[in-house]
């Protein structure tokens, strides 16, 4: 089930939760349901959804605190009230807390699906222009901070001192004027600050260049990213990780627009961050798939218990650049944790004409207290 049709039904009455659940399961969407505002809040903060439905006269947590909370967190979301009043004044004030449309009970189901789709369309637009808006803004910042590393100031500046001290070195017979230990960390500096500038000029061309797209089967890809994981084992072992790769079962055949050498980048990216904060000894898990018109490609890494995973503020953020969740180095993985992998991997899928997401799974009910995180590519099929 693609990610996006997934709906958060908060309605305290079972027999009306189980009648919305049963028309739009119907139609396609996966449910998740919430008794009340209280565990609805809850199944927000493990899953960002686009659409909400929620009932106004709920125990413990009522419909009106809970849309107040929902756009405080998630301001683009997509809410559909149910109300069993038809008073306008009412229905004017429920309209003023940002929320989409209303369905006035006894719930017609013909109204019902017209306006979880016209909701579905409403969002998918939102998100094309809120990508477009970010894109703009990235391909701004990146060329700002390439321009600046490179015209003296910041850590082009840093850079030439770097190289001015070490052009100046004496030696004296052994040894240096300077101390052996400064002289190494100013080499270290050196390394690492023409390393930034490097991968924000790649970055940079990612950002402002097209690339070439071809048609692949949906086979091709499937063992690309089993090259993918394969070229990763020096990583894989460092956490003691090891990858499961679920290959797709039908649709093989189907053909993809795709650069294989980005998306390459894309996926190492992704399957690295998922070493990085995955349980030690856990599984890291490739499914690809092929559902309707649309390659999906997911990885999902078991978090530690005392994980959070991804919070919800940081949602979208998280492919923003110099975006960090956590401010720890991972040296032994060989990057730099600056925070621009993501936004590398959103602009590559973004021009392939696809989406990727990253959120918190819902607690698997076979293994109570595990946590994971999946990262979700959707790709279209031609």
């Amino acid at each position: 089930m693609s990610k996006q049709k997934n709906i958060l039904v908060a309605e305290d009455s079972i027999t009306g939760r189980n009648q919305i659940k049963k028309h739009l399961t119907n139609h396609g969407y996966e449910i998740t349901e919430a008794a009340n505002g209280r565990e609805g809040l809850a199944a927000f903060d493990r899953t960002i959804f686009s659409v909400v439905i929620t009932d106004l006269v709920m125990p413990e947590m009522d419909g009106a605190e809970l849309i107040e909370k929902l756009k405080r967190i998630a301001p683009e979301v997509i809410i559909v009230v149910l109300t069993s009043h038809e008073n306008s004044e009412l229905i004017i004030e429920i309209m003023k807390k940002g929320v989409f449309d209303y369905i006035v009970k006894p719930i017609r189901l013909d109204k019902l699906i017209i306006t979880i789709e016209r909701a579905f369309h409403f969002s998918s637009l939102n998100k094309i222009k809120h990508k477009q808006d970010r894109e703009s803004f990235k391909k701004t910042l990146i060329s700002n901070l390439h321009r600046g590393f490179n015209q003296g100031a910041g850590i082009g500046n840093q850079l030439s001192i770097i190289k001015m001290i070490l052009s100046q070195a004496v030696h004296d017979g052994e040894n240096f004027i300077i101390d052996k230990k400064l002289y190494s960390i100013i080499k270290d500096s050196e390394r690492v600050t023409n390393h930034i500038i490097k991968k924000i000029y790649e970055l940079e061309q990612i950002l402002k260049n097209p690339f070439p797209l071809s048609l692949k089967t949906a086979d091709t890809i499937a063992s690309l990213i089993e090259k993918c994981a394969d070229d990763l084992n020096e990583f894989v072992v460092i956490n003691k990780n090891s990858i499961k790769l679920i290959q797709p079962a039908e649709g093989r055949e189907r053909e993809i627009l795709c650069n294989e050498i980005y998306l390459k980048v894309a996926i190492e990216e992704i399957l690295i961050n998922a070493m990085k904060f995955s349980q030690s000894g856990s599984n890291i898990t490739i499914v690809m798939s092929c559902q309707n018109n649309e390659f999906l490609i997911s990885v999902t890494n078991v978090i530690p218990n005392d994980s959070r995973g991804i919070p919800p503020e940081f949602a979208e953020s998280i492919f923003d650049p110099f975006d960090r969740i956590n401010h720890f180095v991972y040296e032994s993985y060989e990057t730099l944790d600056i925070g621009l992998g993501f936004t590398a991997v959103e602009s590559i899928i973004y021009k392939h004409n696809g989406t990727v997401t990253l959120y918190n799974m819902p607690e698997n009910e076979s293994n109570p207290g595990s946590k994971s995180v999946q990262c979700l590519i959707i790709l279209p099929l031609q």
